[in-house]
């Protein structure tokens, strides 16, 4: 259901709108639908400039109990054209 995670996703970036204001920090969120997550990042990143990209990294397990990074961290940090922060989910929030 693309429209409630689009809801969802927005009020992410309303609560980092929020957060970005009461810190005084210019922050520029946008909301992307792509086929290939890391490639649409890196290529937004480019066209503005940006010096910071911070994306997310759930706990997620693969079949077997490895622990997965899966395809788009991957990507971002090797073509990235600014810094890369990854933040990792809490193992508990699975």
């Amino acid at each position: 259901d693309i429209a409630a995670r689009s809801d969802e996703a927005q009020k992410v970036l309303d609560h980092a709108e929020l957060e970005a204001e009461q810190r005084k920090v210019k922050l520029e969120p946008v909301l992307l639908q792509a086929r290939e997550v890391g490639a649409a990042l890196v290529d937004e990143a480019s066209e503005r400039d940006a010096v910071l990209l911070v994306v997310g990294l759930p706990y997620r397990k693969r079949f077997g109990g490895d622990f997965a990074i899966g395809r788009t961290i991957p990507y971002v940090l090797k073509h990235a054209p600014c810094e890369v922060w990854v933040v990792g989910g809490r193992k508990e929030a699975r």
